[in-house]
């Protein structure tokens, strides 16, 4: 069983006085404006990153495959793969993950493997990610572990 809490006695008016806020703004002193920091005034470029972006090349990825995506008319599923890259930021092969994704591989417009794809990759070793082409047009990329 709970103990029973005994209660607090409002304040005397004298202290309630004391305490209360004063109506008289005459002599307040005025808050200096703020300005904004030196990094916050530096134009920014638009933030395309997610949770999902753990390394820089994840969104890197993503924004030149969005770029360059265009889906078939006939397209009945979504197009999966794993992306693996060398450390040079180049890809070292790629694994189509649906059927869709081995039939259309050509039309994904994911460059060869050796070709340059995103920045070099910096103490993270070979990252493997998944890329995958929606049906309405939409890239989406992952980190896989």
């Amino acid at each position: 069983m709970l103990p029973s809490l005994k209660p607090i006695p409002a304040p005397s008016p004298e202290v309630a006085a004391n305490v209360a806020p004063s109506s008289d703004t005459s002599s307040a002193t005025p808050l200096p404006a703020l300005s904004p920091s030196p990094s916050a005034r530096v134009a920014a470029k638009p933030n395309t990153n997610t949770l999902f972006d753990n390394i820089p090349q994840v969104a890197e990825a993503r924004d030149f495959l969005q770029k360059r995506w265009k889906p078939p008319s006939n397209l009945s599923q979504n197009l999966e793969y794993y992306v693996f890259l060398n450390t040079d930021g180049t890809i070292q092969r790629i694994q189509p993950l649906n059927t869709a994704a081995v039939e259309n591989l050509d039309r994904s417009n994911l460059p060869m493997p050796g070709d340059p794809f995103v920045s070099p990759v910096q103490g993270e070793g070979n990252p493997k990610i998944r890329v995958v082409f929606n049906q309405d047009g939409k890239v989406q990329t992952f980190l896989e572990k």
